[in-house]
């Protein structure tokens, strides 16, 4: 009996051996300057032409007013997309330093949201915004050299 919890007490103490040594694989695997808790993949944080677009042209729009509700709506949902994109972190620290302004971007979006859905002044947010989505949309697309 007593071989019996032996064994049996080893099996858990092998399993999280096992997935410690997994565990310290995966963060030494890591990408550069990405998140190693998450895979990074430069293509797939590349690939957000569309989300980059939609983000500043909303912030853009905002900017010429309308009816506030939709607005905050609007500027929420820019704030989303790039939040998806940014849920798979770049490799590349250049990229990374990209997700950085994008991060930066979805704070001033939220802040600016907020802004309009309180009757305050949003111009601020709304204009670090724009400029930032316009210098992560240059850096991103810009032809390499």
């Amino acid at each position: 009996m007593n071989a019996t919890v032996i064994q049996v007490g080893q099996a858990p103490r092998a399993a999280l051996v096992a997935g410690l040594a997994a565990l310290i694989v995966a963060i030494l695997a890591g990408c550069g300057g990405g998140n190693a808790s998450l895979p990074c993949d430069d293509a797939t944080f590349r690939a957000q032409d569309e989300e980059v677009y939609v983000a500043l042209v909303t912030a853009q729009n905002a900017r010429a007013g309308g009816a506030p509700a939709i607005i905050a709506l609007d500027l929420r949902r820019g704030a989303a997309a790039l939040e998806r994109v940014l849920a798979t972190p770049p490799c590349d620290d250049k990229l990374v330093q990209i997700a950085e302004q994008e991060r930066r971007a979805v704070v001033l979006l939220g802040e600016a949201a907020d802004a309009i859905e309180a009757g305050d002044d949003a111009s601020r947010p709304l204009a670090e915004a724009t400029a930032t989505l316009s210098m992560v949309q240059r850096a991103l697309f810009a032809p390499s050299s």
